[in-house]
């Protein structure tokens, strides 16, 4: 006969009721960093399959290194043909020389960037696949440019105990433009976590921004899917808002 469903204790801090145990809920935030933006989304195709995943974003972040080259090599281009009629026989086929020179010189230096910013980026947003079907929460990741996913850590949904909404603090970043203009972006985070039956790690970091409403709803809709309580700590919609 299988448990009933975790139930909230309303306390300081909060505690779930699972069975007979009480179950502390930590109220420290778990994000190492958050976002003004959301950058994840939550795909419901599938009833009885979610994911939670990061938004797309272009491959192509160093299209600059491929469009210096591209730029250098037409220009070397142009100068040879508006220089035709001035230049002799020698002269031209000195600057063709060059010009293949430097292509072979940019094409090694173009991959080689490409690949020490594979190995830079690392490990790359994590993707969270809740299948009931399964019963299991699968946990992958990309690595540098690679297409492929590769699994970090999985757990069965019976771990699952609640879903956190926690309010992150107040957030104050400066940015500086390549003109040396400044501007500061402030921000409330908000963050969502999941809490698992599990000592060593009893929660999990699902996402971290400043969207709380598109939070709230995502963690009541994942609470609906998982059959398991919403413990909301967001401070808002309940009079007592931050923002």
């Amino acid at each position: 006969m299988s448990e009933p469903m975790p139930s909230v204790i309303a306390a300081q801090p909060a505690q779930l009721l699972v069975g007979d145990r009480e179950v502390a809920v930590p109220s420290q935030p778990l994000a190492q960093a958050s976002h003004s933006q959301r950058a994840v989304e939550l795909l419901t195709d599938n009833p009885d399959f979610f994911v939670l995943a990061p938004l797309p974003t272009s491959r192509f972040k160093n299209v600059g290194t491929w469009f210096l080259a591209a730029l250098m090599l037409g220009l070397g281009g142009w100068i040879v043909v508006l220089g035709l009629p001035f230049i002799s026989s020698l002269q031209l086929g000195a600057m063709i020389v060059g010009i293949v020179v430097l292509a072979c010189g940019l094409i090694p230096v173009g991959f080689g960037c490409l690949f020490l910013d594979s190995i830079l980026r690392g490990e790359g947003p994590w993707r969270f696949h809740f299948d009931r079907g399964s019963g299991k929460l699968l946990i992958d990741c990309r690595r540098g440019l690679s297409k492929q996913h590769r699994i970090v850590s999985s757990r069965v949904l019976t771990d699952v105990l609640a879903i956190q909404l926690l309010y992150g603090g107040y957030h104050r970043i400066s940015h500086t433009s390549d003109s040396g203009t400044s501007s500061n972006e402030q921000y409330y985070a908000y963050e969502m976590n999941l809490i698992v039956d599990d000592a060593e790690q009893p929660r999990l970091h699902l996402s971290g921004h400043a969207d709380w409403q598109w939070m709230r709803d995502v963690g009541n809709t994942l609470s609906d899917f998982l059959h398991v309580p919403v413990v909301d700590q967001l401070h808002h919609g309940d009079g007592t808002n931050l923002a």
